[in-house]
């Protein structure tokens, strides 16, 4: 049986050479490797992402758009992922600013809603959990990037597991392989969607 992860109040530090194998967005990525970002340079991505998102979040309001945005895709599915909750587009735009250093640090993956239809059910922001090994250091690390974060709104998060705030946890495979998936075939196979409720 597949456990929660377990949040830590004091979790280390991601090493280096962590998101290598994460690959950014073209429309916010910075030349060069993740890994030998600045804080200024993981700075101006983050204030990149946010304002993609402004756009695609206006365009939302006018016509209809895609659900999701990725931000990071990581090399690797370890089956784990987050939902944060967020009630509407400021929401997420918040969300995506405080969480993104951290997938970037940690190499983890991201992606944000960018039309109504993806924050049908409260998820605004969903981070991907690539290494098995580092399940519960990684969700600790975005629990404390959004400490003191909470929706403009009340949301619930079907199909999901509340961890801390506005942190939900959902195991998105259909039996568990007993290692990380480095194939996007086997990740595509092994996917369930979340439940819908009734």
């Amino acid at each position: 049986m597949v456990m929660q992860p377990t949040i830590t109040a004091g979790p280390d530090a991601p090493e280096w050479w962590e998101c290598r194998g994460t690959e950014l967005a073209a429309d916010i990525a910075a030349p060069g490797d993740p890994a030998d970002l600045t804080d200024v340079e993981v700075g101006g991505i983050v204030d990149a992402a946010v304002s993609e998102l402004r756009t695609w979040h206006d365009l939302a309001e006018t016509m209809p758009t895609r659900a999701w945005e990725p931000l990071a895709t990581p090399d690797s599915w370890s089956g784990h992922k987050l939902h944060i909750g967020c009630a509407d587009f400021a929401d997420v735009r918040a969300v995506v600013a405080k969480v993104l250093p951290v997938v970037i640090s940690a190499g983890l993956g991201c992606k944000a809603a960018t039309s109504s239809v993806g924050l049908r059910r409260g998820k605004g922001v969903v981070v991907y959990l690539p290494r098995r090994d580092r399940v519960d250091r990684d969700a600790s690390l975005v629990v404390q990037a959004l400490a003191g974060y909470q929706p403009s709104a009340p949301v619930d998060i079907f199909g999901s597991v509340r961890l801390s705030g506005a942190v939900w946890w959902r195991w998105e495979f259909r039996e568990d392989p007993g290692c990380d998936v480095w194939s996007r075939a086997e990740y595509r196979d092994l996917y369930v969607k979340a439940p819908v409720p009734a």
